[in-house]
């Protein structure tokens, strides 16, 4: 499951060191440790802005959806992982795609909890960290394809049971 693309789509993103340091930081460079492996499903990477091209990290990351996906080692940097909440890496797995990939019911990512962060942030981040999660689709989502937004439901999932008939 890749995402992270403000523009929906698949090459759009800037990294964070942009809007720290510039539009020369727009990317950031790999973080490859041989130890770090795609070998469970909810390993969280990097989702790098070229076709085999290195150092291209921007804000596209992907969550592993199966085991064991090892030919993405050494290609990618792995930088976290999903310990809870795998109904929802379940749910994701089982999304109706179109034929590339992408989902016909918009999936959002609203909130997380960072659980643990061994690193110290900058202290300019702090003043880039909004409030609360956004309440709507961003401003600039390109919205050329028809999807379905995320608080969609099903008619028949929608209705009481004496309702349906």
């Amino acid at each position: 499951m890749q995402t992270g693309d403000p523009t929906g789509t698949g090459s759009g993103g800037d990294s964070i060191y942009k809007f720290l340091y510039g539009d020369q930081a727009r990317f950031f460079g790999d973080e490859i440790h041989s130890d770090l492996k795609h070998s469970k499903r909810g390993t969280v990477a990097m989702a790098s802005a070229g076709t085999g091209e290195k150092n291209l990290n921007a804000s596209q990351f992907y969550i592993t959806l199966c085991d064991d996906l090892d030919s993405l080692d050494g290609e990618h940097t792995v930088f976290g992982d999903i310990t809870e909440g795998f109904d929802t890496l379940n749910r994701i797995n089982e999304a109706y795609v179109d034929d590339k990939g992408k989902p016909y019911q918009n999936i959002r990512i609203k909130h997380t909890y960072l659980l643990n962060d061994p690193f110290d942030d900058p202290s300019q981040l702090d003043d880039l960290i909004p409030d609360a999660s956004p309440e709507r689709k961003p401003k600039d989502e390109i919205d050329d394809d028809v999807r379905l937004e995320d608080d969609w439901m099903p008619k028949d999932e929608e209705l009481g049971v004496c309702e349906e008939k």
